[in-house]
């Protein structure tokens, strides 16, 4: 393939995401680096590491994040019990009620990839 058509392919594989990024804040009201610090949390009690962890995103995106989360009364911060410069963050009931909207809505997938989807069923 030569260079001028990968630009190309990745150009519409941006396009397509930024797409389905535009629906998940239009539709349930959280950017999708939100929606994956909300979902790397769950149900437990976490560190931004475990954030930075399970999400792949960098520390100082975990940090803005989660402060946008916080204000939108999606998460809260505790401090650690044996060392009070530990930072835990943990879902409050808005956050839980976001993660259920965002199972709850069925994405529309554009065509372009529709093959990395393929396998996923959603709930």
């Amino acid at each position: 393939m030569e260079v001028i058509r990968t630009i190309s392919v990745m150009k519409e594989l941006v396009i397509a995401v930024k797409s389905m990024e535009k629906e998940l804040l239009e539709k349930c009201g959280v950017s999708f680096k939100e929606a994956l610090a909300l979902c790397a949390i769950g149900d437990e009690r976490i560190t931004a590491s475990d954030i930075v962890e399970r999400t792949g995103l960098r520390s100082s995106h975990v940090s803005k994040v989660t402060g946008v989360l916080e204000e939108q009364g999606m998460v809260e911060r505790h401090l650690g019990q044996e060392d009070k410069r530990q930072v835990f963050f943990s879902l409050k009931q808005n956050g839980v009620e976001c993660i259920e909207k965002i199972k709850g809505h069925t994405f529309e997938i554009p065509e372009l990839l529709r093959p990395a989807f393929r396998n996923c069923v959603q709930d």
